[in-house]
């Protein structure tokens, strides 16, 4: 989905070592709407969340931002302490308690825009509603028209924030939500990941072209236990989850579990396991250079000085049509892998909307610090 507006009035605006959008946050002291969304916050610096609570007590403040934050790419105790980390440092920072007696806070972690706006002036570019913002290169620009800033408030905000978890939703909740997108985003990872191994891009008569790969040795068995580890700690997620799922209240409102999900998802790692010991795992096993080294050894006696460059050109030779052969065999097979991590990045897909369905703001778990 698209929207669009035309502007009559706006001014494009580069900066370094100052804010962006500094017109915006001289104007807070007139507004009588205040609206930002952003993809992060400062860590360490209040200075613009202080500026907006020195704004007029009956000034209206929304505020929606993302919880970044570059965790691990498993589900395992790191990922989990650093998420829940962020998650606490932005529920604490923008309490609105501790901002203005009229501020909504919401949580979008599908967000990278970034708005600053008053109902008299709107900034929109790069920059964050974060005083690093301020180190670097941002642009955007500055616009005053009217019908503009209203379609910004009237359309754009509650837009995003129809796709947004309100401030006073559930830690443990916003944990879980992060989670499951990061799933999504590590499934879709990985099939490009495992499609680039099995297939290359090459140029044809200037139009490019995937092709399967039976020339090069990419895949390592490594990738397969990797592949493996992300998918079993994805199934201990998926409990995690259905554990809200499975409450009382959901239950007696007639809202089914994930059980038959995370047994699709069972089911579907099963058939990647057993890819794995097939003719994808003969294909990661394989080892040009030992292929080679094996080869020569059992040459040695007629591999020796002037000798050498040849057997060493017919090992190298014999290794690439052992690895073609090998390929070949495992073509099936490595597309049917392919299929199966694309399953899994259809089902987490599936996960969140069902998660994003369900009446959370009708429970509080918080057990994020156990």
């Amino acid at each position: 989905m698209i929207i669009s507006k035309r502007l009559e009035d706006a001014e494009f605006i580069m900066s370094k070592d100052e804010l962006t959008y500094s017109a915006v946050i001289e104007d807070f002291k007139n507004a009588s709407q205040i609206h930002i969304l952003t993809y992060n916050i400062s860590k360490d610096q209040n200075v613009l969340l202080k500026a907006l609570k020195d704004c007029e007590k009956d000034t209206e403040i929304c505020i929606v931002s993302n919880i970044p934050g570059r965790w691990e790419s498993y589900f395992g105790k790191t990922y989990a302490d650093k998420a829940k980390r962020s998650i606490s440092l932005y529920k604490s920072k923008l309490s609105p308690q501790k901002i203005a007696d009229k501020a909504e806070v919401y949580f979008c972690f599908s967000n990278h825009t970034k708005i600053i706006m008053t109902d008299n002036i709107a900034y929109v570019g790069s920059s964050n509603f974060s005083e690093e913002s301020a180190d670097n290169f941002e642009s955007g620009f500055i616009s005053r028209d009217v019908d503009f800033i209203e379609f910004l408030q009237e359309e754009v905000f509650p837009w995003i924030i129809d796709s947004s978890s309100e401030y006073k939703t559930d830690e443990e909740l916003l944990f879980l939500e992060t989670a499951i997108r990061k799933s999504i985003a590590m499934f879709g990872a990985m099939h490009e990941e495992y499609y680039q191994m099995f297939y290359l891009l090459s140029d044809h008569r200037g139009i490019e072209k995937w092709y399967y790969n039976t020339t090069s040795s990419v895949l390592h068995t490594r990738d397969l236990e990797k592949a493996k580890e992300i998918c079993y700690q994805y199934l201990e997620l998926l409990k995690r989850v259905n554990k809200i799922f499975d409450l009382r209240v959901f239950y007696e409102k007639g809202i089914d579990n994930l059980d038959t999900v995370i047994e699709e998802a069972s089911h579907t790692i099963e058939n990647m396991e057993m890819l794995f010991t097939g003719s994808v795992y003969d294909l990661a096993k394989f080892d040009e250079q030992d292929f080679v080294d094996e080869y020569l050894s059992e040459c040695y006696a007629e591999a020796y000085d002037e000798k050498l460059d040849y057997y060493v050109d017919k090992a190298m030779s014999a290794a690439s049509n052992a690895f073609a052969e090998l390929a070949e065999e495992a073509k099936d097979e490595a597309d049917m892998l392919l299929r199966q991590i694309d399953e899994l990045e259809t089902l987490a897909k599936k996960v969140l909307k069902l998660f994003k369905s369900l009446p959370l703001n009708d429970i509080r778990i918080d057990n994020t610090k156990k």
